[in-house]
């Protein structure tokens, strides 16, 4: 099933999430944490665009705070993520968002994403799992700036 999320809107949105971007940094600044910021350029293994162009981790151990194009669809700020340490340089994330506009059909779809970040290197990798695709799932790879907030 050849399922896509709306382009236009998706685009739109990416000043959104510029600006929560911008809220998210200039918070953890002010605040007394250790909160690492990682702003993700991302390609992917399809076009239908299930893997956003960008995505921005504010890692604070043991929280995560996830924002991208698509939580910008469905929600007006970043999203809580589940996070886990993989070994001494990379952790993984997870992460579910629900009802997705799909533009070429009358539904909303529930995907739910996982990356696998090395905090050394800035390399991340993201697969979404969507509730309605059984076969290929979506995948992403990029690379992170990383920033201490």
């Amino acid at each position: 099933m050849s399922i896509k999320v709306d382009r236009k809107k998706l685009r739109t949105n990416m000043k959104m999430v510029a600006t929560v971007i911008a809220a998210i940094t200039g918070l953890a600044g002010m605040q007394a944490s250790a909160a690492q910021a990682y702003d993700c350029k991302l390609d992917s293994n399809q076009d239908y665009g299930w893997i956003p162009p960008r995505v921005v981790f504010v890692v604070d151990e043991p929280n995560v705070q996830v924002m991208d194009g698509i939580i910008a669809m469905v929600q007006e700020g970043p999203m809580a993520g589940k996070l886990e340490r993989r070994d001494a340089t990379s952790i993984q994330i997870e992460w579910s968002v629900k009802n997705i506009p799909v533009s070429n059909l009358r539904m909303k779809e529930h995907a739910v994403y996982t990356a696998v970040l090395n905090e050394k290197t800035g390399k991340v990798r993201l697969r979404a799992v969507l509730a309605t695709q059984y076969s290929s799932y979506p995948k992403g790879w990029g690379k992170c700036a990383i920033g201490k907030e």
